[in-house]
């Protein structure tokens, strides 16, 4: 393939999104497909890694961050670029359709307590007899990677992770498993692009002095390097997903073809340089939010207010007629099926503490500026339309309500609910920006709160608190307030069925 489709810059042709009837039954088709598809495991991540580790044996010894970088752009760079039918947004979370990923340095290897009936599970999983055996493989060549394995090396204190942190009678610490729940800086992503990132690493590299003005120390150095080598990873990612969109053009039918080339152009120029077009700020935002999941497990990686970041590319495209209404609800329901891509990696016993396969990609809409103003907009409501068309489990819809919320944004809520689909959540402006000032965030950045996950709050792109490290029973703090310290014990009968 030439040079050039692998190169991106400000001059090429943007191109005019489908009409919104054949999008209309793409978005349909899309949907049948997934809810149609078994869920599986997939082992291309370890895999991947295994090999980047075992090349690195035969090199000099690097920094941690360095050899860590490495790894995860390997996996960036090297998994398989797969576009699927009618998608007007690219880019796989697995190998497969519908996959949880599995990282052996989290906690991924609980699944093995199911490895003989993953089938018969409420929340089956499809994996053939070879891939259960290279499961066992993975999982064994891997073991000496487990973030709870270091924590919880010797046999007394496996016991006790077995007994008090996975039995979760009292709590369960999820961070073993990773960090995850954040909300990245997708304004910079959309509208710098990661060129931007790469070129601010570069440059305090070359000064060898920090944003602050102090010399870089040798894991601050290491730090920034390792920056720029995810970063080509994540280009080379789109460049594969290009490659792969402009192949697929080739044999494709003329009514799909103009789909494929227009992805391809796409991927040739985001998520590296900004964004031109509302179609090209979603594919950046996928494309990191792919990455970010691939460097850590799949648990609460949010959005943030995507209504706010995208709507002056929305605006554009609108007033040169590239878009109306319908079809950007179309594109934004195409990204949104791209967030039923992926399911946590979780055992049974794991599924009843968490309530099922949920992910928590979280997309924040309405809420107030820096000033407190209202900045509730037309995409905000688009959000919920294109959510309404799909009605699946991702993404996680919250909205933002304060005093000034325009009623009609209220009415589309209480629409979305009316139907069924459980989404959104109401989260309360005054009570939520008073709560993070008060623990210490300036008003300025709470005010521009998103939703992590399900319920946890942080400031986008400017808070990494891993809101979701620990989770306590709170009946048993009464339990054992009531009894001196001690547990109960074990329930001997239901008490509702006792006859009196």
């Amino acid at each position: 393939m030439p040079e050039q489709a692998l190169t991106s810059n400000n001059q090429r042709t943007l191109s005019p999104a489908p009409s919104p009837a054949p999008m209309e039954n793409a978005i349909a088709a899309i949907r049948k497909t997934l809810m149609e598809t078994n869920c599986s495991i997939c082992l291309e991540r370890p895999r991947l890694m295994l090999a980047a580790k075992l090349s690195m044996l035969f090199q000099k010894k690097q920094h941690p961050l360095i050899q860590r970088a490495t790894m995860l752009t390997a996996v960036l760079g090297k998994r398989k670029a797969a576009i699927y039918p009618k998608e007007t947004i690219a880019g796989n979370m697995s190998s497969k359709r519908i996959a949880a990923n599995y990282y052996p340095e989290g906690g991924s290897s609980h699944i093995l307590e199911d490895l003989f009936c993953l089938e018969k599970r409420s929340v089956p999983l499809k994996l053939s007899s070879f891939e259960k055996l290279s499961l066992l493989g993975i999982a064994g060549l891997t073991a000496t990677w487990s973030t709870g394995l270091k924590a919880f090396g010797s046999i007394s204190r496996i016991r006790f992770l077995w007994t008090k942190v996975l039995g979760a009678r009292s709590y369960i610490l999820t961070e073993i498993a990773g960090v995850s729940h954040q909300i990245p800086d997708y304004d910079l992503v959309v509208h710098r692009g990661l060129g931007f990132l790469n070129a601010e690493a570069k440059n305090i590299l070359t000064r060898g002095l920090t944003p602050e003005g102090n010399a870089l120390d040798k894991d601050q150095r290491a730090f920034y390097q390792s920056i720029r080598i995810v970063l080509g990873g994540i280009r080379k990612m789109a460049a594969n997903l290009e490659r792969e969109a402009l192949a697929l053009a080739e044999t494709a039918r003329p009514d799909d073809k103009e789909r494929l080339l227009s992805l391809a152009r796409s991927l040739g120029h985001v998520p590296w340089h900004p964004a031109r077009t509302l179609q090209e700020g979603l594919q950046a935002c996928w494309l990191v939010h792919v990455a970010m999941n691939l460097e850590d497990y799949e648990q609460g990686l949010s959005f943030g207010r995507l209504d706010q970041i995208l709507y002056p590319l929305f605006e554009k495209d609108m007033a040169e007629g590239r878009l109306d209404k319908e079809s950007a609800t179309c594109l934004i329901a195409s990204f949104q099926l791209k967030a039923c891509e992926t399911i946590p990696l979780f055992s049974r016993r794991m599924d009843a503490f968490f309530s099922g396969n949920t992910v928590g990609q979280g997309i924040t809409l309405g809420g107030t500026d820096a000033e407190g103003r209202d900045v509730t907009n037309t995409l905000s409501g688009l959000f919920l339309d294109a959510f309404l068309k799909i009605r699946t489990r991702e993404p996680n819809l919250h909205v933002r309500i304060h005093e000034t919320t325009p009623a009609w944004f209220l009415e589309k809520c209480a629409a979305l609910i009316a139907a069924g689909c459980g989404n959104p959540a109401f989260f309360g402006d005054k009570a939520v920006v008073r709560a993070l000032t008060r623990a210490g965030m300036r008003l300025d950045h709470a005010r521009d709160y998103g939703v992590i996950g399900c319920v946890e709050l942080g400031s986008p792109g400017r808070t990494y608190h891993s809101s979701d490290a620990g989770l306590f029973n709170v009946p048993a703090c009464l339990e054992l307030a009531l009894n001196q310290g001690k547990a109960f014990g074990k329930s001997l009968f239901a008490p509702w069925a006792v006859k009196t």
